[in-house]
């Protein structure tokens, strides 16, 4: 909002903000400056800019470190209970170095010594299916105490746990990746974004677990990787159908895409837009039928597509006037 000389309502004008000093993993206060983009007729004799305070706070690390996991509550069994009927849990509750909040994730119990014809205690371990973009540097399992009782012992069995099925257009967060369900049926997810938009490498994965069950990325949602201004790289897993408008707009650093999915369909308006630093995009897709409008506009004059060789002649026409510059090369 400015005033004019000429008037004394204040009116809007455009800002293109200035990155000056701002460092996405400090904390603390970044006084930035911005570039006023003034309408024709407009004088700015003063060159004043705006400015506005950004406070950058704790926030979760790149990847989700696992520092402990939860114990749990000793199971019993009777004699005779083979290793697949225990009533073993499918999650464990773990902690992250980057969050308060402890998370779920899936277990794989090992058999280990348990002896379903000796009554005793067992303990087993169970490996812990990470999802993308968490880490477990210390090696941690998951452990439980398996009570097997013999015949006329009281066997306690735990109360059934009710889960909350996953439904259509239900929204996970997996790692550092927000994900919306698309089909229960087919089993189908699209990335919707991620908690770190200061990432340097965007990877969207091919699957997900979600609750225990694998998951295909086939969507990448609309704006969901926008003005992520610290990516310099983008790789779309092999699952992807779809990549929606406004993607990955405005991603200034970006020079290198690979979208890897030989699945891809549709690319749809601005995806890459403003993506100024993007050089080099390879698609590996043969079954390519649409993309959108202004889809690359804004991107390097030095920009080299590089495609099937089969599909060349068909993606030149197919990327003709979606934004690419007369100078960008398909090969």
């Amino acid at each position: 909002e400015v005033e004019l000389k000429s008037q004394e309502t204040p009116v809007q004008v455009a800002v293109t903000w200035e990155e000056g000093n701002y460092n996405p993993q400090q904390p603390g206060n970044y006084t930035l400056s911005g570039e006023l983009n003034l309408p024709e007729g407009m004088e700015n004799p003063q060159n004043l800019k705006a400015e506005i305070v950004v406070k950058v706070t704790e926030g979760p690390d790149e990847n989700s470190e696992i520092i402990s996991v939860r114990a749990f509550e000793e199971v019993e069994a009777a004699v005779g209970t083979a290793f697949e009927n225990l009533p073993l849990p499918g999650t464990a509750e773990v902690e992250l170095k980057s969050q308060e909040t402890p998370v779920q994730v899936a277990v794989t119990w090992e058999k280990g010594n348990y002896n379903p014809q000796q009554a005793g205690k067992y303990t087993l371990s169970g490996e812990l299916n990470l999802p993308e973009g968490m880490t477990n540097p210390q090696n941690l399992k998951a452990q439980i105490t398996v009570n097997v009782k013999k015949t006329g012992q009281t066997v306690v069995t735990p109360p059934a746990v009710t889960e909350e099925p996953v439904r259509v257009g239900a929204a996970y967060t997996v790692g550092q990746f927000r994900f919306k369900v698309t089909s229960t049926g087919k089993k189908t997810v699209a990335v919707t974004g991620s908690k770190n938009k200061s990432m340097k490498k965007i990877r969207v994965p091919s699957t997900v677990k979600i609750k225990g069950k694998t998951y295909k990325v086939t969507e990448v949602g609309a704006s969901a990787y926008k003005n992520c201004k610290r990516a310099k790289s983008v790789t779309i897993g092999s699952n992807v159908r779809v990549i929606k408008k406004n993607a990955f707009y405005g991603c200034t650093k970006v020079t290198k895409v690979v979208l890897g999915s030989k699945k891809l369909k549709q690319i749809d308006s601005k995806a890459f837009y403003k993506c100024k630093a993007l050089k080099s995009i390879t698609i590996k897709s043969t079954v390519l039928k649409k993309v959108g409008s202004k889809a690359f506009t804004g991107t390097s004059k030095k920009l080299v597509v590089k495609v099937p060789k089969k599909k060349k002649a068909a993606y030149k026409k197919l990327l003709k006037n979606k934004g690419l510059s007369k100078n960008a090369k398909i090969k």
